[in-house]
């Protein structure tokens, strides 16, 4: 039975890939969208989470004051990419299948995120 975290993942992954050049890796276990061999969409299924990680050079600081949000490990952080975490009985969950529906999936998609959790 698919839950609103596993809809939210395959709708993301989805429309990630509706985009011209791009590909799907799997470093670490976790998906990475590509285009043109640069990742912009990190995203880790667990049973009862999805993470994100974007790079957010503009917004990112305002995406940081969000309860789900945090600089990406491994360093990341420091350039600008923030992982959000949403676990099923987050709210946000929903939002996050919602974004799916962007124009594009990084930055306008979080500018959507960031207007639904206002």
């Amino acid at each position: 039975m698919a839950t609103a975290i596993t809809r939210a993942h395959a709708a993301l992954r989805s429309h990630a890939l509706t985009y011209p050049d791009t590909k799907e890796d799997f470093p670490w276990g976790e998906t990475a969208i590509k285009i043109n061999g640069k990742v912009f969409l990190f995203m880790y299924l667990a049973k009862d989470a999805l993470n994100l990680s974007v790079k957010l050079p503009v917004s990112g600081k305002v995406a940081l004051a969000l309860p789900f949000a945090t600089p990406t490990g491994y360093g990341l952080g420091k350039s600008g990419w923030v992982t959000a975490r949403f676990a099923a009985r987050n709210p946000a969950c929903s939002v996050v299948a919602r974004t799916a529906r962007c124009q594009t999936v990084a930055r306008p998609c979080w500018r959507h995120v960031l207007r639904m959790a206002d």
